[in-house]
């Protein structure tokens, strides 16, 4: 069915080309620019609109880093890439700590995610899982997708960063489509 589309559309562009070239030979020329430059520009916005609607950001676009501050952590992150049109609004932090160690949220901007969707908290979870540590619980944190953020933290007891285990995780939810998920380990 696309390439129907496409082949339509090559048609028409070709057709309008050789139209526009004849009108602008017999000194017709506001006629002859209309019949080259409106599908050019036609055929232009459809190809911007495809690319912008369906760009989808990848882990290489997205910076973080992670400090700590006496006993406070701060997870830093800016992407370098505009964001998704369609973003889910909302990314997850998943920590992981020595012995299930709670982690206490100090200063974030929370997202928008309504906890009492737990099988998309558990998708989550399971997205990470392949190269987390098996042993520990997984604890989740919603924070608001946006192009620079904060997270800061305090884990009680005397933990270093090496201990920790961090990732972020970045959903996209295109219509009509299932969520998709990409993790990347805060370092």
């Amino acid at each position: 069915m696309f390439s129907f589309y496409v082949l339509g559309m090559g048609l028409i562009l070709c057709f309008s080309l050789v139209w526009g070239i004849f009108l602008l030979s017999r000194r017709r020329w506001i006629s002859g620019s209309i019949a080259v430059g409106l599908p050019v520009f036609i055929v232009g916005a459809v190809v911007g609109l495809y690319f912008w609607a369906f760009y989808e950001s990848k882990p290489s676009a997205l910076d973080l880093s992670l400090e700590q501050e006496g006993q406070q952590f701060i997870v830093k992150g800016k992407w370098n890439t505009r964001l998704e049109p369609y973003q889910f609004g909302t990314d997850f932090l998943v920590f992981y700590t020595p012995e299930d160690i709670p982690v206490q949220p100090l200063r974030y901007t929370k997202g928008e995610w309504q906890p009492d969707y737990w099988n998309f908290q558990e998708d989550i979870v399971e997205h990470v899982r392949e190269t987390a540590p098996m042993d520990r619980k997984a604890q989740l944190f919603d924070v608001k997708a946006e192009e620079e953020f904060k997270f800061v933290f305090e884990v009680p007891g005397n933990i270093s960063l090496g201990q920790l285990k961090i990732y972020y995780v970045h959903v996209h939810s295109a219509p009509m489509s299932s969520f998709t998920y990409w993790a990347k380990e805060v370092r």
